[in-house]
């Protein structure tokens, strides 16, 4: 499996590109965050990424229902354009078994996938994580 993983900060996420692999047969948000509700930049970005093509969120925090919740509302207001988007929420899994949900669940059957890790300034969480997919992915 080869993945195309990016990491960014959601305050920055406005001003930045993050570049996608063309050929992936899947594109990923794996949101961290500890916030409540999304913020109007954030929901301008959460379409943004429906635009891009995202069709998996996967979200991890402390509140990550309730940020589901708001991500689902987002989806749901566009009609049935992104009505095969999935969302899911996790809030209290460590780090290795987030890593492995992704991998052994979310890309199962896919063969090329773009990952972004998306987090509202939890750098030490983001980072933990990337490295994590980076050694699952190379030690497979």
């Amino acid at each position: 499996m080869h993945i195309n993983l990016n990491l960014l900060e959601l305050s920055a996420a406005e001003n930045v590109h993050f570049f996608k692999d063309l050929s992936a047969d899947i594109f990923v948000c794996l949101w961290i965050s500890d916030a409540r509700n999304l913020e109007k930049s954030s929901i301008a970005y959460v379409q943004r990424l429906l635009e891009s093509g995202c069709g998996y969120f996967m979200i991890w925090g402390k509140h990550a229902r309730s940020l589901e919740d708001e991500i689902d509302f987002v989806i749901e207001s566009h009609g049935e354009k992104y009505l095969d988007v999935v969302t899911v929420s996790e809030s209290d899994l460590p780090t290795d078994e987030m890593a492995w949900e992704l991998l052994n669940v979310t890309l199962s059957g896919h063969q090329r996938a773009n990952v972004l890790i998306l987090h509202d300034g939890n750098v030490a969480s983001a980072t933990d994580l990337a490295a994590m997919i980076r050694s699952q992915v190379s030690g497979a």
